[in-house]
C-alpha cells in the first residue's frame, strides 16, 4: 500500500511542478510564488525548479558571435541567389 500512496504523491508533484513551470514561463508567477503557493511541498519543488530554470537560462545563451556573422552571411547569400533567379520557384 505505501508504494501506491508514494506513487499518487509523484503524480501530484508533477502536477504541481508543471502548473508552475507554466505560471512562470506565462509571467503569472515567479518560482518563489510558486513555492509560496505551494508551502507543503516547496522542499520537493525547490530543487525541480532550479534545475528547470538553469536549463531554461542555458537553452537561451547567446551565440557566438563569429558564428552569428557567418549565419547571416549564407542567409544574406542565399537570399541574393533567389534575387538572382526569380524566375525559379524554390523556397528556402
Amino acid at each position: 500500500m505505501k508504494g501506491k500512496t508514494q506513487g499518487a504523491m509523484d503524480r501530484k508533484l508533477r502536477k504541481i511542478l508543471t502548473e508552475c513551470i507554466r505560471d512562470v514561463e506565462t509571467g503569472a508567477r515567479d518560482i518563489e510564488g510558486c513555492l509560496q503557493r505551494h508551502p507543503d511541498r516547496a522542499v520537493d519543488l525547490r530543487p525541480h525548479l532550479e534545475l528547470w530554470q538553469g536549463l531554461n537560462a542555458a537553452s537561451m545563451a547567446q551565440p557566438n558571435f563569429g558564428r552569428q556573422q557567418r549565419g547571416q552571411h549564407q542567409l544574406l547569400a542565399a537570399l541574393a541567389e533567389m534575387d538572382r533567379g526569380k524566375g525559379d520557384k524554390r523556397m528556402i
